[in-house]
C-alpha cells in the first residue's frame, strides 16, 4: 500500500511540472540534433577539402574554391603567399585576377608542402638500469 502511495505522489508531481518537463526534454532534443548537423557539415567540409587536394604526375592539383586567390593558395601550400608566381607559371596563367571557381590548378611539387601536418616520431628514453 505505501509503494502505492508513493506512486500516485510521483505521478501527481509530474503532471504537475508537465511542462517543464516538455521544456527540458525539447531542449535536449535540440541539443543533440544540433551536434549532429555540426558534425555533417565538419564531414562534408573535410570531404570537399580532401577532393580539392588530388595528387598527380606534375604536382597538387587544386580546385579553386570561391574567395580563393593565388596568394591565399600559395599560402596553403608553400606557407607564405609569395609563391603565388610559381603557381601562375605552373599553370600559364597570364592574369592572376581572372581566377575562376572550379578551375583546376597543378601546384608545383618542387617547394610544395602538403596542407596536412606531418607528425614527427617521438624519442622514446629506456629506463637505466639502476647498479
Amino acid at each position: 500500500m505505501l509503494g502505492h502511495m508513493n506512486l500516485k505522489k510521483f505521478l501527481k508531481t509530474v503532471k504537475l511540472h508537465e511542462n517543464q518537463i516538455s521544456m527540458a526534454l525539447g531542449a535536449f532534443i535540440l541539443l543533440v540534433a544540433a551536434i549532429f548537423v555540426i558534425k555533417y557539415i565538419k564531414n562534408i567540409q573535410t570531404q570537399r577539402n580532401q577532393t580539392n587536394q588530388t595528387q598527380n604526375q606534375n604536382g597538387v592539383v587544386h580546385t579553386i574554391e570561391k574567395g580563393e586567390t593565388l596568394w591565399s593558395i600559395s599560402e596553403k601550400y608553400f606557407n607564405n603567399g609569395t609563391g603565388w608566381k610559381k603557381i601562375a607559371e605552373a599553370n600559364n596563367i597570364s592574369s592572376p585576377t581572372k581566377l575562376e571557381v572550379g578551375q583546376q590548378l597543378t601546384i608545383p611539387t618542387a617547394e610544395a608542402t602538403t596542407a596536412t601536418p606531418v607528425e614527427t616520431p617521438q624519442e622514446t628514453v629506456s629506463p637505466t638500469p639502476k647498479g
